[in-house]
């Protein structure tokens, strides 16, 4: 019994995910894909997840994987709190896929790090970039406050985000 409530509990959590997205399209490929992570146990691969919502939902291929992103990173803020994080040194990551993270550890606290390294583990390391395209410019010239704005929305969301599962769902027009 205690393993359902536990359960119930992550689910309850994981549909206090937040957005910043109000396209009708997206929300509801948003929610598609935090469905498909419960009923699936987290176990579906992203461009599985992301090539059906280019069928069901008619986004770009580049679009999906990163609304596919931008929601396993937002599910993944929800319930970092609750886990004791082992820390993540820097170095660690050199030779492993998220090595591309490495260049950000100079912009963050151990602690910052260690969470970036968690949200982002096994998404596309460019979402740092593309999170906020107009600072884009800016952090490719080294620009510290615009790569420091950029990792903050991954790490803390973004001020305006609001709830997925509380926003009205609008009506999709079939034709």
């Amino acid at each position: 019994m205690a393993v359902r409530e536990a359960i119930a509990e992550i689910e309850f959590k994981i549909r206090q995910i937040k957005t910043p997205w109000t396209d009708c399209y997206e929300l509801a490929a948003q929610r598609w894909f935090v469905e498909s992570f419960i009923d699936c146990g987290f176990h579906i691969r992203r461009h599985e997840a992301a090539d059906a919502v280019i069928q069901v939902f008619g986004l770009d291929h580049s679009r999906s994987r990163q609304l596919f992103d931008l929601t396993m990173v937002s599910l993944r803020r929800e319930l970092v709190d609750s886990r004791r994080l082992v820390p993540v040194p820097p170095a660690s990551l050199l030779g492993t896929k998220g090595h591309a993270l490495f260049k950000f550890a100079r912009y963050l606290s151990p602690e910052e790090f260690t969470r970036l390294a968690v949200l982002m583990r096994d998404i596309a390391p460019d979402l740092v970039f593309r999170c906020n395209r107009k600072n884009l410019a800016r952090m490719r010239r080294g620009d510290v406050q615009a790569i420091r704005a950029n990792l903050d929305l991954i790490l803390w969301g973004l001020p305006i985000d609001r709830p997925l599962f509380t926003q009205p769902v609008p009506a999709i027009d079939a034709a």
